[in-house]
């Protein structure tokens, strides 16, 4: 069976204009190979980054205010950096609390197990605590510290909430202030069970 199909003009080159195709950075005829990009013809040697320079004929690129931009100076421009490891962010992002992660940087910021799909996470202020160890952190027993007054120092809090010994030292406390509503690990002052 022969079946004929009506041919189509292209709207690129309607009927009765020239077959000179322009360069649409350099606005030279061009001739051999050619790139063709959003109804833009480039010459090879034209289709390159609007930034730095770099061509874009052979790699991957943005097109943003009516500009072609390679992938790094993209980034570098308009990309959005993770707020754990600050590195760009491309593929899966989270989002949480105003903040953006790869999904391997959100985690618990205490025991640094990522937090399980559809699980609450706690929000000190700063940091992101897993239920896990929220609930061991309220379910602690209060210690007070003994040192510096609050006026010398804006971490003495009369009572603070503190976690198992994960200090960085034996003789600093990592917990968190209920009166300051903060997390931190405070200096080495005396401590007593209550």
């Amino acid at each position: 069976m022969n079946t004929s199909i009506p041919y189509q003009q292209s709207p690129y080159n309607p009927r009765g204009s020239s077959n000179v195709i322009q360069c649409y950075r350099c606005g030279d005829t061009c001739k051999g190979e050619v790139v063709r990009v959003h109804n833009n013809h480039f010459h090879i040697r034209c289709f390159t980054c609007q930034v730095c320079g770099c061509g874009l004929a052979q790699s991957g690129f943005f097109f943003k205010n009516q500009e072609y931009i390679c992938t790094q100076d993209y980034q570098q421009l308009y990309g959005t950096r993770c707020d754990s490891c600050r590195d760009f962010i491309t593929g899966e992002v989270i989002s949480a609390l105003g903040r953006t992660y790869h999904p391997k940087c959100f985690v618990c910021s205490l025991c640094r197990k990522p937090f399980p799909i559809g699980d609450k996470v706690t929000f000190s202020g700063k940091e992101c605590v897993c239920q896990t160890c929220s609930q061991s952190m309220t379910s602690s027993k209060p210690i007070k510290i003994r040192g510096p007054s609050r006026e010398s120092s804006p971490w003495a809090p009369p009572c603070l909430w503190a976690l198992p010994p994960r200090a960085p030292s034996p003789s600093s406390v990592h917990g968190f202030c209920r009166a300051g509503g903060k997390w931190g690990t405070f200096p080495p002052w005396r401590t007593s069970e209550s």
